[in-house]
């Protein structure tokens, strides 16, 4: 008996406790077609509803037309095959790798216009004909013959450079090379065969105009130093006796390449002249070099300069040490150094690199 009417009062408190919740505790999750949720008493849902939220999970999807419309996130996959959108913007891509953002509405007069829907790039082949393929095919086009506008080849003195698409035809005829081809070492001449070569008829210029026609301009690769103190590469152009000229290009390419990137401010080659004694200047002959001669003066035994300002390694940039590569590079092809070829009884010249010695 006591146990039963233990139980109904039980019962009748918990009836009491059922009774006294109020009905609003029943909540309910609302979303925004911004992707915000938030969850409403049940009293307050249908105010909710009424100003725009929804029972489930929604998408503001676009079309080109500039209609949006709110679809259930669930169906947002099959809205986007048949042409709606997520943004009212769209990124389109150009085949020179650009890229640009336009009004969904703006759509097909871009693509009309040269634009794709998605990352493209050009292709050439070597009879003229080009392609706008997909970037992600480009591999596979490569493969098969077809060319970026530039590709990474070899010169003849094994530096990598960027070739042109329209030189693939027949590459080797422009002097280029997939593979990097071996750099000769130089043959070290006697002073009577380093003569024999420069003159080939046997006998020393006698004119300007006999000499100009053994010359041939060389372009060589230079650091150079901008104002704020960086160095960028560039090239100079350098007129030098003709059997000397693949030589030089290969020293001013070994001076290019090597890590201390020494900066090139002016060079002289080829110069009918006589020198300060009056004798035929070997830049007749097209066997000298001068670099940087503000930098690297021209000077007596004393100390009085006679060209150029100063010569001071370590200091000024572009004044040429002793151990530097540039020194080590002439010498290797056989070229003396005005800075230590001669007796300190004679003038140096820090600037000067002579072939024939003198």
């Amino acid at each position: 008996m006591n146990r039963l009417k233990k139980i109904l009062i039980d019962a009748f408190f918990l009836t009491a406790l059922i009774c006294s919740v109020p009905a609003n505790i029943y909540a309910a999750w609302l979303y925004s077609a911004n992707g915000t949720y938030i969850d409403v008493s049940e009293n307050e849902l249908q105010s909710y509803l009424s100003d725009g939220w929804y029972e489930y999970p929604v998408v503001t999807l676009y079309a080109e037309d500039g209609r949006s419309e709110i679809f259930p996130e669930d169906m947002k996959e099959a809205q986007l095959t048949v042409g709606w959108y997520e943004s009212n913007e769209v990124t389109l891509y150009a085949p020179d790798g650009k890229s640009g953002i336009f009004p969904i509405s703006k759509r097909n007069e871009q693509l009309s216009a040269g634009w794709y829907p998605y990352p493209v790039e050009t292709v050439y082949a070597t009879d003229g004909r080009s392609a706008v393929i997909p970037k992600e095919q480009v591999a596979q086009w490569l493969n098969v013959g077809w060319y970026s506008e530039y590709s990474e080849m070899y010169d003849k003195y094994g530096r990598m450079v960027h070739v042109h698409w329209t030189f693939m035809n027949n590459p080797e005829q422009y002097g280029y090379f997939e593979e990097k081809p071996q750099q000769k070492m130089p043959v070290l001449l006697s002073k009577e065969d380093k003569v024999n070569r420069v003159f080939p008829e046997g006998n020393y210029f006698k004119t300007k105009d006999e000499a100009a026609s053994h010359m041939t301009e060389v372009t060589v690769p230079i650091w150079a130093i901008k104002k704020d103190g960086t160095k960028y590469s560039t090239t100079r152009k350098l007129t030098v006796n003709t059997s000397l000229a693949e030589d030089v290009v290969q020293i001013f390419t070994e001076i290019y390449n090597d890590p201390s990137q020494f900066p090139v401010n002016s060079l002289f080659g080829f110069s009918w002249r006589n020198t300060t004694g009056g004798s035929v200047s070997q830049h007749s002959y097209g066997t000298c070099i001068d670099i940087n001669p503000n930098e690297n003066y021209y000077v007596t035994p004393e100390g009085t300069p006679i060209t150029g300002t100063h010569w001071s390694p370590g200091i000024d940039p572009y004044s040429i040490a002793e151990d530097s590569i540039v020194v080590k590079t002439f010498a290797k092809y056989g070229w003396a150094w005005g800075g230590n070829a001669w007796s300190d009884r004679n003038n140096k010249d820090y600037m000067h690199f002579t072939y024939l010695g003198g």
